[in-house]
């Protein structure tokens, strides 16, 4: 548990970061919209 924390959390600034640049919007939005479900689909 405390890896996939871990990840997500990494993910979770990655998107941040792509937000703040505007180079994934779509994606971003998304991941903030419902960050836990797409995260925990793709790791599972």
């Amino acid at each position: 548990m405390t890896q996939r924390g871990r990840l997500s959390r990494r993910r979770t600034a990655r998107m941040a970061s792509e937000y703040r640049t505007g180079t994934n919007r779509k994606r971003a939005i998304h991941q903030l919209d419902d960050p836990l479900g797409d995260c925990g689909a793709k790791e599972n």
